[in-house]
């Protein structure tokens, strides 16, 4: 609505490219993209409470990992939610000049051809093609280093289950036991993917 309401002013100031990638990418992800992460997000969320909740309350002795771990993974998972919307934010900027190279080069393919430029304007695309691919790869691999830490974290939660299974031996049976360490692998897959889902979530 701002746009489509923007005097003519803000288009003869603002790249096209800027906003084709305003109308093509930002609105798939608020159409495509938003509803599904967000569906996703919420049925992580409920399914990591209750099986954190079923393991602290077949072995309490967890708790004593768990906790610790949590606080940890909520400041962990909140610094990597910043990091992200500002690599997000730059991948986005350089891929509006993608749009705007493509356009120019079509509405002047004449005079390109005309004057000898082809190689020249291709050698201009070809750069702004590397700036948006150098952002969009240290965005996947800001995703891949978080979903390191989070193995380790995960890797201590299902440590914590298996110790605390181990010390309540006399109190607890093996059935619930085995339990207890197979709710904690459940865990530790989902704790992977719901911070990515958030921060997807936040950054699209």
């Amino acid at each position: 609505q701002s746009v489509l309401r923007a005097p003519v002013s803000f288009f003869d100031e603002t790249p096209l490219g800027r906003l084709l990638n305003r109308f093509c990418s930002d609105m798939s992800s608020v159409d495509h993209d938003l509803p599904t992460f967000l569906t996703a997000g919420l049925a992580y969320l409920l399914y990591t409470a209750l099986m954190v909740l079923l393991v602290c309350w077949l072995t309490p002795f967890a708790l004593i990992v768990t906790l610790p771990v949590s606080v940890i993974y909520v400041v962990f998972t909140r610094r990597f939610g910043e990091r992200k919307r500002q690599l997000q934010r730059l991948a986005s900027a350089n891929e509006s000049p993608l749009y705007c190279c493509f356009q120019e080069s079509l509405a002047g393919m004449e005079v390109i051809r005309a004057f000898g430029r082809s190689a020249g304007q291709e050698q201009v695309f070809r750069q702004f093609l590397d700036g948006h691919t150098r952002a969009s790869m240290m965005l996947t691999f800001g995703d891949r280093y978080f979903e390191g830490r989070i193995a380790v974290l995960g890797a201590l939660s299902i440590g914590s289950a298996a110790g605390a299974a181990i010390l309540a031996r006399g109190a607890l049976s093996p059935s619930l036991a085995g339990l207890s360490v197979l709710w904690a692998f459940k865990v530790n897959a989902k704790l992977g993917w719901l911070p990515l889902v958030w921060s997807q979530i936040e950054s699209g």
